[in-house]
């Protein structure tokens, strides 16, 4: 099955699935999701966790090994792969499908990679059989209108609302970082004493840490956006 990051939340307060692939180049909410899955897991009793990743080398016949011994203390445990830019080889591939042909109810198999490419990575036998046999979560970068509730959700979780004019302020200091702009708002928390943060408040506290590429600039300029244009290229000449 696929999951939108905003249906996880939901999703986990039922059982778990067996494996999860957590896709996408947003480093936050891929973050976020896989710390939403483990800590659903170590509540169902999966105390143990063996991180296997692809900047040493996976071995992958380590894996199988490990998703059949024993627990080492007889209980649940999470198989974790971070792949990032890398894919399965062959081997590496028809393990995880034969893991997933026959999964352990006491192993969770976790992936992180980058963004699935549309022909070469979802006609892949192994997200093949993750969708399959699990869900595979994409993350998207979150742009325009997204950032704006982003931004006021997030808030919101720490009891903050904010003018419009401070929002937008907010998102042109931070638009294309997203980390930056969990931090910033970490950051107002601790300023907004009575709990609403005005334009005043950001343009004092929270710096210009915006990150664009050329392409945004090309949105900008077909959606007719001058103000976000002349922004983004100022950003970019700097």
């Amino acid at each position: 099955m696929r999951l939108r990051v905003e249906q996880l939340a939901k999703h986990l307060q039922s059982d778990l699935l067996p494996v999860y692939l957590v896709a996408g180049d947003e480093p936050l909410q891929q973050d976020e999701c896989l710390d939403a899955l483990r800590a659903a897991a170590r509540q169902k009793g999966f105390d143990e966790r063996h991180r296997f990743s692809a900047d040493t080398g996976i071995d992958w016949n380590g894996l199988l090994n490990e998703s059949q011994s024993m627990s080492l203390f007889g209980g649940r445990r999470i198989l974790e792969l971070v792949l990032l830019e890398k894919r399965p080889d062959k081997n590496g591939s028809q393990i995880l499908r034969d893991l997933l042909e026959h999964p352990n109810d006491d192993t969770l198999i976790l992936i992180r990679c980058s963004r699935l490419d549309r022909r070469k990575d979802w006609n892949s036998a192994w997200v093949k059989a993750v969708e399959k046999a699990g869900a595979v979560v994409e993350i998207w970068p979150v742009e325009g209108k997204q950032l704006q509730h982003w931004l006021r959700d997030r808030l919101a979780g720490l009891k903050l609302t904010i003018d419009d004019d401070a929002l937008e302020l907010l998102i042109q200091r931070s638009e294309g970082n997203l980390l930056a702009a969990a931090q910033e708002v970490d950051k107002l928390a601790l300023l907004a004493s009575d709990g609403r943060v005005d334009a005043v408040t950001v343009q004092q506290a929270v710096g210009d840490s915006s990150r664009y590429t050329p392409f945004d600039l090309t949105d900008a300029t077909s959606g007719g956006d001058a103000n976000r244009a002349l922004r983004i290229l100022r950003t970019l000449r700097a």
